[in-house]
Parts: C-alpha cells; structure tokens; sequence
C-alpha cells in the first residue's frame, strides 16, 4: 500500500473510532433522553398574599386558579445531561406578606433547567410572572397582573383584572370565551388589558378593555371585547370584529379589517402607510366618516344609509342621523365602508 493511501486509511479509522467513542459517552450521559424530577412544595393561603414567580434562565411558568384554599407549587426538573444534574438546581419558596417563588441554581449552569406549576386558591391575586427564556400560562388569575418573558409565547385563559403581558420574541394568546367541548363556562374577562410584543402575533377574545396591542413584527386579531384601542403593527395586518368600540388603530405596512358595534363619543380613527382598510358597521349606526386614500380608491357600501360626497381619493359624510366621526385612511391602498 502507498504511503498516502496508508495515511488516508489510518486517518479514516482514526474519525471513525473517535465517532464511536463520543456516540458512546453521549448515550451513557443521556443526552438523547430526557429526564425529570419533581419538587412539591404545599401551603395554606393567608388572606391578602399575592404571588409572584420569577425564573431569571431558562423554564416554563404555569399559575392555574382552584377551588382549594391550598397553594400548591411543583417544580419540575429537567435536564438531558443525567440526573446527577438535579443536584444543582432547588425550587425556592419564600413566604412573608406575598409567596415568592424562584429556581436556583449553579452559576452558569445550562445543563438543568426548571418548569413550574402553581395551583392557588380563587381569591389569591398575582402580582406578577416573569420568565428569561420559556412560556407563560395562566388561567383564572385575578388582580394589577404583570407577565413577562424575554423568549417565549404568552396564553391567558379566563383572566381579570389590571393585566399587562410583554414578551420580546414570542405570541401573546387570550381567551375568555371557555374552551370548546368541555363544558367550560364563558366568562367575560373584566378590567384593563395591555399587550406588547416585539416579535409574534397577538390574538385576543373575550376581555373588557384593551387598554393597547402593540407589535413591530406580527398580526393582531381581536374578538368580542369591548373597547379596543390603540392598536397599532408596524409591520403586520389588523382584525378588530365584533368589538363594541375601537377607538385608534393604525399600522405601517399591513391590512386593516374592522367590524365594530358602535362608535364612542370620540369617535374611530385607523391609519395605514401601505395597506387596504375594510370598514364594517350596523346598519342603522348614527356616526359620521372620512375616508381617504393618496393612491388608491375609497368607497362606501350603497346598502348603508348614508348621505356624502367626494371623489376617488377622498368621501365624507353621515350615516343615518349622523354622530361620532370615523376616520380612516391609507397612504397607499384602498378603504371601503359598508354595513353590516
């Protein structure tokens, strides 16, 4: 055999060996499957404690609302490095005026990470809920609320009170209106809501005041609240239907589509630099409107009771006897008003 061939062939064995040797210590350290450990934690409620949750790296926070004057706190551990690891992370649990629950761990530690759950009874408020790098979830909570999560998705269920969630990279998920198929009752979620994400959509059903939906990056879809505004996507399209009032609504580059019930007193505007805007109200709403577009076209349904006047760009006038003003308007793309 040649030289170069006899080296080109040692070489060869020589990776392939090593190969083995890694997929053999891989396997026998775990890393291709997961393993898990609990930690419960079990109170007994005193009135006026709120809660609070704060994971500084890496887990998922669940808070769920029960019929039990208990506090329950599991906290899972998980790693992919072997259980050896479980070792160097505890579930803290803090109790003075409010419950204060965190995961500790060592120093620059990635290889063991926790989730936690809390169960707390129906009159517990939640002060706040923070997490680094995971998700939040939280059902039937109470109370001035503060969610967030640096990277991770937000899912509220049946929720009330002064609520505020902000996730830089992630979705925001609300929902009132009971899951289907398991007899959940409905339950309108009362009191002040505000939503922010840098990255992700945001999708709201069923709450009294949103308060603001923001987005630079994603779609915001609302349903059946009440009164909706600012809504504003710099780059994303907006769905605002069946919704009592919805006050500003605006975005960069996207498409508008609004149904609304009424018009407050002062009144609607929504904005769009590029983008079309679909206008949707009762037919027998008192309000007035002015739609306008620099370079596209606006109309209003025939079918609505209205009287007006204008051009292609630009139509104003009242429907029915008249009232709060509807504004809307595009930089580039069209507007319609219709009834429905």
């Amino acid at each position: 055999m040649k030289p170069r061939w006899k080296a080109f062939v040692i070489l060869t064995c020589a990776i392939v060996l090593l190969m083995a040797i890694m997929a053999v210590y891989i396997a026998a350290m775990g890393y291709f499957t997961m393993d898990t450990e609990e930690a419960i934690e079990t109170l007994d409620f005193k009135d006026g404690q709120q809660l609070e949750v704060t994971l500084k790296d890496r887990g998922d926070v669940e808070v769920t609302a029960w019929d039990s004057d208990e506090i329950k706190i599991v906290g899972m551990k998980r790693t992919y490095f072997g259980r050896e690891q479980f070792e160097k992370i505890d579930l803290k649990v803090e109790v003075d005026e409010n419950v204060m629950i965190s995961a500790v761990r060592e120093r620059n530690n990635e290889w063991v990470w926790m989730d936690i759950k809390v169960h707390i009874p129906m009159q517990m408020k939640v002060s706040f809920v923070r997490t680094s790098t995971g998700d939040i979830h939280v059902r039937g909570i109470y109370g001035d609320t503060l969610l967030e999560c640096s990277t991770g998705d937000i899912m509220i269920w049946d929720c009330r009170g002064n609520v505020s969630a902000s996730t830089d990279t992630g979705d925001i998920w609300v929902n009132n209106q009971g899951q289907e198929g398991t007899g959940e009752v409905p339950r309108f979620g009362e009191g002040n809501f505000t939503f922010k994400t840098d990255t992700g959509d945001i999708w709201i059903k069923g709450i009294e005041n949103v308060i603001k939906a923001q987005t630079s990056t994603g779609n915001i879809r609302i349903y059946e609240c009440s009164m909706v505004g600012p809504v504003n996507a710099d780059t994303g399209d907006i769905k605002v239907w069946d919704c009592s009032y919805a006050t500003s609504i605006t975005s960069d580059t996207g498409n508008v589509d609004v149904k609304v019930l009424n018009v407050s007193e002062a009144g609607s505007v929504i904005e769009v630099e590029t983008g079309d805007i679909d206008i949707t109200v009762p037919m027998d709403i008192d309000a007035d409107y002015e739609i306008s577009a620099d370079t596209g076209s606006v109309g209003v349904d025939q079918k609505l009771p209205h009287e007006g006047s204008g051009s292609k760009n630009f139509k104003m006038g009242t429907i029915n006897d008249g009232g709060p003003l509807i504004k809307a308007s595009s930089d580039t793309g069209n507007v319609y008003l219709k009834g429905g």
